[in-house]
């Protein structure tokens, strides 16, 4: 016998009431997707994950209707740059979600101007090694480098500040929040279903940020809501910004799904 809906229900003095409708199994079947997916993504070697590269920081963040997370990259003019104005990288990845990405790259609307002979002797560009998942940034991710001085107007003396310093982040998406003080959000990993399995993130540690970065507060991301920060300017010229330490998912009183944006400056 076939039956066209999926609600079937048996009665009988010997066998107890069984219920399965459409709406639990189609619950069940998206969570096991998702874990699947979840799973695909652990083990590898992050090609189907949001990433947002060697040279580009997490900047914005949008939940869907539907819960789904948009990750938010970009570029600022301290960070990700050769001494010839130019990315370093474009190596950014998103992955498709019910067809639509998990992230984006912002356009580039600034370039930082190419660096004299003797600015160039002493900076050295930003690179990652995409093996390990570690990467090579400036001395200061949020204040900006003093190898630029030439174009923020940095006193020379700082130059001699200037040096390299190693960000790692995880090899995997296996994190649900990135905690810690020194740590900010790299990647989401995809997930069919939001609303009931936790987020799986990627977390990017650098322990200037321990004295470097500022809190700037909470924000409370409903599905269909975003949040943006990126950079942030004093008498026309950058010298901070905003961006994304941790994602923390969560439910109200009336049990209504809910995204917490950590924002650090």
């Amino acid at each position: 016998m076939a039956f066209n809906s999926y609600e079937y229900v048996k009665t009988s003095n010997a066998s107890a009431i069984f219920r399965q409708t459409k709406e639990e199994d189609e619950k069940i079947c998206m969570k096991l997707v998702s874990s699947l997916l979840l799973l695909v993504v652990l083990h590898s070697n992050v090609a189907y994950a949001s990433f947002c590269g060697q040279s580009s920081i997490p900047f914005s963040f949008e939940a869907q209707p539907n819960g789904q997370p948009i990750l938010g990259c970009a570029r600022p003019t301290c960070f990700g740059w050769t001494a010839d104005g130019e990315p370093i990288s474009r190596n950014s990845q998103f992955y498709r979600v019910l067809k639509v990405a998990d992230g984006f790259q912002r356009k580039i609307t600034e370039k930082p101007r190419k660096m004299n002979r003797q600015d160039r002797q002493l900076y050295k560009e930003q690179v990652a090694v995409r093996a390990r998942i570690t990467f090579l940034i400036p001395f200061a991710i949020l204040v900006i480098p003093s190898s630029m001085n030439q174009h923020f107007g940095v006193k020379e003396k700082l130059l001699k500040n200037y040096a390299d310093e190693l960000q790692e982040c995880d090899s995997t998406y296996e994190s649900e929040s990135c905690l810690r003080t020194d740590q900010w959000v790299g990647g989401i990993g995809p997930m069919y279903n939001a609303t009931i399995l936790p987020l799986a993130l990627q977390c990017c540690t650098y322990g200037f940020l321990k004295e470097s970065s500022t809190d700037r507060g909470v924000a409370i991301v409903n599905p269909g809501q975003i949040v943006v920060g990126g950079e942030v300017l004093k008498n026309g010229r950058q010298y901070a910004f905003d961006y994304i330490a941790d994602i923390l998912k969560m439910r109200n009183e009336d049990d209504r799904f809910l995204i917490c944006i950590c924002y650090k400056l």
